[in-house]
């Protein structure tokens, strides 16, 4: 959250103010507020945002209908200054109690806002996003809303385009919680705070991604997703499915490179390799991120893996499966005679920066291939031979 940064100075003006409870319809308010100049700074971090030219502007000519609230302002944040306008329709006449009412937990008003060139950081910081947002929308974004609010319930849409990505996204609010309205689907820019920080996040083998050959696509599910407004916090939110296609890339995976080296008994010829990765399946709860598919990928030199299990954000835990699929074992591990649907599993623990692989029951496990396929190989050629013997009697 943020605190005040610093004094500011506020020019009321009231044009007009009658109220007369009795008379909704005779009472009317023409106000207006005007701050030049407002800093905020985050709680935690003290990195500060400056309001500038804020303008504030109050009408109503009869209580029982819409109070109108129109402001403009600008947002800077080490960047060039960001534009916010908007105009809002609050609905604070209590038709049953005949009376104003107004409830902060439970709004009615519609709203129009255009949001130009709105520095990420402070929102990434105010949320806890950890520079996630930053990697998602880049330094700037721009975005129209409009919203539709009765009693704290209702329908809130964003359009967004910003120097990293572009969607749109179709809120439905209840109170305390937001869901989704629509799918969201959204193309998202392959940079460097993605490759750092986000991709990571996903497993040690999206670790080392140097480019992609096309925009990262992201698609949401709208069935049982689900935002908390209160206490904000990513580890909270609830993505039943979701879908991740960064596709072709360029990989620098120094963790995955060692780790093959390692089963493969052989020194790889260049960490960098280009690679091309099936689209991520995905569900998130409580800070679990769990593949609901198998992810395949497939390196330069023919090297087929698969993964599936799951990330705990919050606790920092991996349980997942990488896999030697049956044309690696063949090509590449030596199992000549692998049979169809044979894998090689590696259970991998610990932490994201420092994943466990479990090397003593992966070559158990490839010894037991070995001699699984020898003794099935063995097996056909003695029916083979058997056949040929009863094929000459």
């Amino acid at each position: 959250g943020f605190r005040l940064g610093g004094p500011a100075e506020v020019t009321l003006k009231l044009g007009r103010f009658v109220i007369a409870p009795k008379q909704p319809s005779s009472s009317a308010v023409q106000a207006s507020a005007e701050i030049e100049e407002l800093v905020l700074a985050e709680r935690e971090s003290g990195a500060r945002a400056t309001l500038r030219a804020l303008s504030l502007g109050i009408q109503a000519d009869d209580l029982r209908k819409p109070v109108v609230v129109a402001f403009t302002g600008t947002v800077e944040d080490e960047q060039k200054p960001g534009r916010i306008e908007g105009r809002l329709l609050l609905y604070a006449w209590d038709e049953k109690e005949q009376k104003v009412r107004v409830d902060p937990t439970a709004l009615s008003f519609d709203s129009r806002m255009v949001l130009e060139d709105i520095p990420v950081g402070p929102l990434d910081r105010a949320l806890g996003l950890e520079q996630r947002g930053l990697a998602v929308l880049g330094d700037q974004f721009t975005a129209q809303s409009e919203s539709r609010m009765r009693s704290g319930r209702g329908t809130v849409n964003f359009n967004i385009v910003s120097g990293n990505a572009k969607g749109n996204v179709a809120l439905r609010v209840d109170r305390k919680v937001a869901y989704l309205d629509k799918p969201i689907d959204a193309q998202i820019d392959f940079n460097d705070r993605m490759a750092a920080i986000v991709l990571p996040e996903l497993g040690p083998l999206f670790k080392g991604v140097e480019s992609t050959e096309e925009p990262i696509k992201l698609r949401i599910e709208q069935q049982g997703f689900a935002i908390p407004l209160e206490r904000f916090d990513i580890k909270r939110l609830t993505i039943p499915q979701a879908r991740i296609d960064i596709g072709k890339v360029v990989l620098n995976n120094l963790w995955l490179t060692d780790m093959v080296q390692q089963v493969v008994r052989a020194r790889l010829p260049n960490n960098r390799t280009s690679t091309w990765f099936t689209p991520l399946e995905l569900e998130m709860r409580n800070g679990v991120i769990r593949y609901r598919s198998r992810l395949d990928l497939l390196t330069q030199q023919s090297m087929h893996l698969s993964s599936w299990g799951s990330v705990d954000l919050g606790r920092d835990r991996l349980d997942l499966r990488i896999a030697f699929m049956t044309d690696s074992l063949r090509k590449h591990l030596g199992v000549k005679k692998a049979r169809d649907g044979d894998t090689l599993q590696l259970p991998i623990h610990g932490s994201l920066d420092k994943p466990k692989v479990e090397y003593q029951a992966a070559l158990a496990g490839l010894a037991k291939i070995r001699a699984e396929a020898e003794a099935a190989d063995k097996i056909k050629e003695k029916w083979a031979r058997a056949l040929i013997e009863a094929a000459l009697e």
